[in-house]
């Protein structure tokens, strides 16, 4: 068996296209994900609350105990409920009461 150049030439071309085809589509979907994690980050960001005046590592270990209190200083202690205090609260009303449906979200 023996291999010609051209033979040689054909079948080195051929893999320098495959290569080829596949970097371009690989450089598509890249770019796609580059995209989209930027996307979401941004979209991550978009609802973060941002604190001005507040000294660099005043936080110390605990971030969520310090941005807490530091809310409720701010905003007072009765308008600062969290997500997860909301969770599992409930209201009973007395015998005989009931909620006006016409109340609710609009």
């Amino acid at each position: 068996m023996s291999l010609s150049w051209s033979n040689v030439s054909v079948q080195m071309r051929t893999m320098f296209w495959i290569i080829q085809t596949r970097l371009l589509q690989l450089q598509k979907e890249n770019a796609y994900f580059v995209d989209k994690v930027d996307d979401l980050e941004n979209r991550s960001r978009s609802s973060n609350l941002r604190f001005i005046q507040v000294p660099e590592s005043a936080e110390g270990r605990n971030v969520i105990s310090f941005m807490s209190l530091l809310i409720q200083e701010l905003l007072g202690e009765t308008t600062f409920l969290s997500h997860r205090s909301l969770k599992g609260l409930t209201v009973a009303l007395p015998p005989g009461e009931t909620i006006d449906p016409s109340l609710g979200p609009s």
